[in-house]
């Protein structure tokens, strides 16, 4: 082999060796022993480097007995910190696992709170300005209601408005009669709060329920003969669920009636979502459970105190809802609640929440009193697991580790070598005369006269 490439081999070898003693060495399982032992083979072996590659075979062949050595410490830690992890799990969680696990139980039995959060308790709650167009007297929950606004109050100057309690942020035209009148900087609702809170709450859309699509004989949503039907039959809580679109198409005319024929007590959520506008104009009525005797029994108004503490519909994106007389409680914060203009001043026996409203409206007493609660949103707690040690990660050979297999020179003779054959390579011609040429012929050689014997002297 090559002096360059044996030496580089060796400097290679003795490179990876030396990084794996000392993954090995700090392995936890690792005695103080094992690790000063490792430690120092690690430090020869970069001693072993910086020399340059001298007695290269030895040496060479000694990082590789430390190379496998140290691959097998590897293996062996790698495998004992699983071991590890598999004791921490079938010991039991850890004292902070359980602190965890005791937060998300508190979180969830955490009290509720109910649908219309900081609403709850006032017939009117309004985020904007609440102008009284019809220029009356008009009494708000039979003159015991209680109504909030963030914006404005008119009521027409010179006129009153007749409730227990009112809390206005900003001004007040008109004359506000109760037993406690807060305006301006005397208000004690903080109104973006509560308004946050409530366009949270009407994601209540997000609940499952039957739908114009899904209905079955038991639960459905129909319109024909003039009524429009919400049926269903659980007795706590029935959900329906139709769009701004559905809804419009089928209530075709404001002289229909509605109809929410589910178990008496049962509450009662209709979710209308999408943008548009929506007419709850019901004239012919609307009637809560069929249950009991007769229509009249049944029908929404201010008499029908069950009945109207159980309905509650929820407008969430629409921009705009027409009301007249009472269908139910009406959430609708992102939507501006206009009072139908139909040459009188019709009774809303129902709880209103909304952006702003303008109309020539009578709020009744009842209030949203349904069953139906939301736990306050809270955040996702994973659930918590035991840490497993991280496996070190085993070093990659050095990038300028030769790639090429060391070549073992072998001594091959390359020319055969070549037997001399000797072979005549010049064949005699005998002369033989070409037709036409004249023979010459040679005369022959005289005989040497023998020479006579010179006598002895």
């Amino acid at each position: 082999m090559e002096e360059p490439k044996r030496k580089a081999l060796i400097k290679s070898v003795a490179a990876f060796a030396f990084a794996v003693s000392l993954f090995a060495a700090q392995s936890p399982t690792a005695s103080a022993e094992e690790a000063g032992s490792l430690e120092a083979m690690g430090t020869q072996m970069m001693g072993t480097m910086d020399n340059g590659g001298q007695e290269e075979g030895s040496e060479a062949e000694e990082g590789q007995q430390e190379d496998n050595s140290g691959n097998d410490d590897g293996d062996r830690d790698i495998q004992t910190a699983e071991e590890a992890a598999e004791n921490v799990i079938s010991s039991g969680a850890p004292a902070d696992t359980q602190a965890s696990a005791d937060t998300q139980a508190a979180a969830e039995s955490a009290d509720p709170v109910k649908v219309l959060n900081s609403a709850n308790g006032y017939n009117v709650f309004v985020e904007g300005d609440y102008i009284q167009t019809g220029r009356g007297n008009v009494d708000v929950g039979d003159g015991t209601g209680r109504v909030a606004v963030g914006g404005n109050v008119d009521v027409g100057d010179g006129l009153f408005h007749k409730g227990s309690e009112f809390d206005v942020a900003g001004g007040v035209t008109g004359t506000l009669q109760g037993s406690s009148v807060a305006i301006g900087e005397d208000s004690r609702v903080d109104f973006k709060t509560s308004f946050d809170d409530l366009r949270n709450t009407s994601s209540l859309k997000e609940m499952d329920g039957t739908t114009v699509g899904n209905g079955t004989e038991s639960n459905y949503i129909s319109s024909q003969y003039g009524t429009m039907t919400f049926k269903g039959e659980n007795p706590e809580v029935n959900v329906f669920n139709i769009s701004v679109d559905e809804f419009n198409a089928m209530k075709t005319s404001q002289y229909m009636r509605v109809d929410y024929d589910v178990p008496l007590g049962s509450t009662v959520i209709i979710n209308i979502t999408g943008q548009g506008e929506v007419d709850l104009q019901f004239s012919s009525g609307a009637y809560y459970s069929k249950s009991a005797e007769g229509y009249g029994d049944t029908a929404l108004t201010s008499g029908n105190k069950l009945g109207n503490s159980k309905v509650l519909i929820n407008v969430t994106d629409a921009s705009k809802v027409t009301i007249a007389s009472g269908v139910g409680s009406l959430l609708a914060p992102n939507s501006d609640v206009v009072g139908a203009n139909i040459g009188y001043t019709p009774h809303y026996e129902g709880q209103v929440v909304c952006k702003r409203f303008e109309g020539n409206v009578e709020f009744g007493s009842s209030r949203f009193e349904g069953e139906l609660v939301i736990h306050k949103p809270t955040p996702d707690i994973p659930t918590p697991t035991p840490d497993t040690p991280d496996t070190p990660d085993i070093p990659d050979k050095p990038i300028d580790t030769p790639t090429d297999t060391p070549e073992i020179p072998v001594e091959t003779p390359t020319d055969t070598p070549e037997i001399p054959v000797e072979t005549p390579t010049d064949t005699p011609e005998e002369d033989t005369p070409k037709e036409d040429e004249p023979v010459i012929e040679t005369p022959d050689t005289p005989d040497t006269p023998e020479v006579p014997d010179v006598p002895d002297t």
